[in-house]
C-alpha cells in the first residue's frame, strides 16, 4: 500500500480544481474578479460581498496552496472544506443533488476530501513532513470549529438576504 502517494495525488488533484475556481473569482482564468464576484455574492444572498469574497478567496486561493505544499497542518483543509460546506448549501443544495443541474454532489465531494485531509494529514510527501513541522493537537478541533463557526455565520447571513424566489409563470406579482 502507497498511503503517502494516495495523500499527494487527492492533494493535488483537490488543490487544482479548487484553485483554478479561486483564480477566478480573482480575475484569472475567464473570472469576473473581485468585483465582478462580490456582486454575484450580494445577488445570492451573501451581504455585504465586498466583505464575503475575502474569507471565499483565502480558502480557495491560500488554503488550496496550502494543502497543494502539504503545509500548515489543518488549517488550509480546515478553511477549504468550511467553504465548500457554504457554497453547497448557501448555493448549490436549492438546485437538487446532480452536478449537472448545478446540485451539492460534486462541491460535497471537494468539501468532504478537505475535511478528510484536515483529519489525516498530508503524509510524507510534503512540506510539513520535509520540515519536520508538527502541530499542537488542539490546534485540529480547535481550527475546525472556528473555521465553521464563520461557516454558520455566512450561512445566516445568506438566510437573512436571501433573495426572493421569482413568481411561477402565469401569476400575478402584484
Amino acid at each position: 500500500m502507497y498511503p503517502d502517494l494516495g495523500l499527494l495525488i487527492i492533494r493535488v488533484f483537490l488543490s487544482l480544481v479548487v484553485l483554478a475556481y479561486g483564480l477566478q473569482k480573482v480575475g484569472f482564468l475567464g473570472g469576473y474578479g473581485f468585483k465582478g464576484t462580490a456582486g454575484w455574492l450580494d445577488s445570492i444572498g451573501f451581504k455585504p460581498g465586498s466583505l464575503w469574497i475575502w474569507p471565499v478567496v483565502i480558502a480557495e486561493v491560500v488554503g488550496t496552496v496550502l494543502i497543494l505544499l502539504g503545509l500548515g497542518g489543518p488549517i488550509g483543509p480546515g478553511i477549504l472544506a468550511a467553504d465548500l460546506t457554504v457554497a453547497a448549501i448557501g448555493f448549490h443544495s436549492p438546485n437538487g443533488f446532480w452536478n449537472a443541474n448545478g446540485g451539492w454532489s460534486w462541491i460535497s465531494a471537494l468539501a468532504a476530501t478537505a475535511f478528510s485531509l484536515a483529519l489525516i494529514g498530508f503524509g510524507s510527501y510534503s512540506l510539513d513532513s520535509a520540515l519536520n513541522l508538527t502541530y499542537p493537537d488542539i490546534l485540529l478541533p480547535v481550527w475546525l470549529i472556528a473555521t465553521f463557526a464563520v461557516a454558520v455565520v455566512a450561512l445566516i447571513v445568506h438566510r437573512m438576504n436571501e433573495p426572493a424566489p421569482a413568481p411561477a409563470a402565469g401569476t400575478d406579482a402584484s
